[in-house]
């Protein structure tokens, strides 16, 4: 039993020495293209989400118009409420990642490895 547990230690440290060199050599690849799919990731977020907040933004003018032609209830007023500011939440969430990963690469890596942690 002993030989066969230092067999596998022995083949396991083996493994782990050919993979060291690969890894060294990999891993600035790797972080680059985290960093270029991140960019471009959150990019088109900040693109979709912009696009809806000006969406959302334009309906809630239209209703805005509707409710208070006719008799706005508290309901309309808190839904239009609530959109706008989940948008606008939307929004600031995916610009501060993309803020980050084009102009802090360094910590949106270290971001991006909390985030695989969890």
């Amino acid at each position: 039993m002993t030989n066969q547990i230092e067999i596998l230690v022995t083949k396991a440290m083996g493994y782990l020495e050919a993979t060291e060199g690969f890894v060294q050599e990999q891993a600035p690849l790797v972080v680059q293209e985290v960093i270029i799919f991140g960019r471009w990731e959150h990019s088109i977020q900040l693109v979709l989400a912009s696009m809806m907040l000006v969406i959302g933004v334009i309906l809630i003018i239209r209703k805005a118009k509707d409710c208070f032609m006719a008799e706005p209830t508290r309901h309309d007023l808190a839904m239009l409420a609530y959109v706008a500011v989940a948008l606008m939440g939307v929004a600031t969430l995916n610009l501060k990642t993309t803020i980050q990963v084009w102009v802090a690469p360094r910590l949106y890596i270290i971001d991006y490895l909390k985030d695989l942690m969890a």
